[in-house]
């Protein structure tokens, strides 16, 4: 297990885990335009198959946006949404 301050996930090791969990802070990095950056971040610092959950991904309320928004990031990364 690794914590992070949130800012970045640039201390951690490329490759090294097996999943990435996000308890609500998605919200807060969606609200600031830096979600993005942090599923990239995500996706470095996963193994393959490895897997980012993140809970609640924002309090916009607008639950088609969300997902668009999550597909989208998932594929500029390499990764595949599987729930939404």
């Amino acid at each position: 297990f690794e914590t992070t301050p949130g800012l970045d996930l640039s201390a951690l090791p490329a490759g090294a885990f097996d999943l990435v969990l996000a308890v609500d802070s998605f919200p807060y990095l969606v609200q600031a335009g830096v979600a993005d950056a942090h599923v990239a971040g995500a996706a470095r610092v996963l193994r393959a198959g490895g897997a980012l959950a993140a809970l609640n991904l924002s309090y916009r309320g607008d639950p088609d946006r969300d997902r668009a928004d999550a597909a989208r990031w998932a594929e500029a990364h390499g990764m595949a949404l599987e729930v939404a």
